[in-house]
């Protein structure tokens, strides 16, 4: 029954909220910042009400399964974090890109008290295949007892079908079917909306190994009175919202409610140290709220002749951000972990 799906779908839904509400407080506190303030932006935002509950998507257990992994993982059970991640996995596959960081939290949690040590390759290496092994279990028995086989990773994912500006490489797509249309190419649209995304692939691909390894190398020097362990953590879970937040940024369709992929990791990371950040993560949250309906009904189908220049502008504004970002790199050195990865930490 119509009424009672979604009564169901809802309630499993705030279910996911619930338990994100939890993790998000429980990391701020082993973190040690603002617990109150984390909560406030992560959860009581209002895209959570009006597409995590009213619009019951499942995205609030695959961010759930997120939070509390990384909760578990700070608190050193390292078996359960992997398990809940690769259920979260299994509900919507983004959850994937937080495991090489669960990885990363427990190759340091054999890491001395004091100021932060360096990691070692083997270290990483034996973390990265415990961690594989333990979250491949759970994964392997649903695909097996459900009878469903692979098809949780959704190759063919709705979203990919839906072609709005709000998705950059779609929206760079789009613009190339502008000019197709100018000449009499129509066919060029959809060529160039494919070939956008497959470069943004290629590009997430390279960012988040990118990433990855600038959070395993040595970060900025702790300051005096911050403990080594909390350091570490905060610049894991960090690095971990922002590679969502690349996910999010070069995938092939963008929905307001993906933007909780990120956001919860950022508000007990990244905004507890710039108020600045804090604001501007809260004013996205708020503009995309009404920027979508909760049926999904988004204006980026009727916006596209506003929409399509802006993320131009927005692109030609990350290439020169990145490949600033890039000539700050230590490309020599990338692969040594006692090394930081910028020449200029700045």
């Amino acid at each position: 029954h119509l009424w009672v799906a979604l009564l169901l779908l809802r309630l499993v839904a705030v279910a996911g909220v619930v338990v994100l509400a939890w993790a998000v407080a429980d990391i701020a506190r082993s973190l040690r910042v603002d617990a109150a303030r984390a909560t406030w932006l992560a959860v009581a935002c209002p895209l959570v009400g009006a597409h995590f509950v009213s619009g019951g998507h499942n995205d609030a257990v695959m961010v759930a399964g997120v939070l509390a992994g990384m909760a578990l993982a700070l608190r050193h059970r390292f078996v359960a974090a992997c398990l809940v991640v690769a259920l979260g996995a299994m509900v919507k596959v983004t959850a994937v890109v937080a495991l090489p960081f669960v990885a990363l939290l427990w190759a340091h949690a054999h890491a001395g008290p004091g100021r932060p040590t360096v990691l070692t390759w083997p270290r990483v290496v034996r973390a990265g295949a415990l961690t594989v092994v333990v979250a491949a279990v759970p994964v392997a028995l649903l695909t097996v007892l459900t009878g469903l086989g692979p098809a949780w990773l959704n190759p063919g994912a709705t979203p990919g079908r839906n072609e709005q500006w709000t998705s950059l490489p779609t929206s760079l797509g789009l613009a190339w079917g502008a000019v197709g249309h100018l000449l009499g190419h129509e066919a060029w649209r959809a060529q160039g909306i494919s070939a956008a995304r497959a470069v943004a692939l290629v590009v997430t691909a390279v960012a988040l190994v990118l990433l990855w390894l600038s959070t395993a190398k040595p970060g900025p020097a702790v300051t005096a009175g911050e403990p080594a362990r909390e350091s570490r953590s905060l610049r894991v879970v960090a690095a971990t919202g922002w590679a969502m937040v690349v996910v999010i940024a070069l995938a092939p369709a963008f929905l307001g409610w993906y933007y909780l992929w990120a956001l919860p990791l950022l508000a007990v990371s990244a905004a507890p140290t710039s108020r600045r950040l804090e604001s501007v993560l809260a004013g996205v949250a708020t503009v995309l709220c009404f920027a979508q309906l909760p049926d999904g009904y988004s204006l980026g189908l009727t916006t596209t002749a506003v929409g399509v220049p802006l993320m131009l502008v927005v692109t030609v504004v990350m290439v020169r951000r990145g490949a600033g970002w890039l000539r700050r790199l230590d490309g020599r050195h990338l692969l040594d972990l006692s090394r930081p990865a910028l020449t200029d930490p700045r």
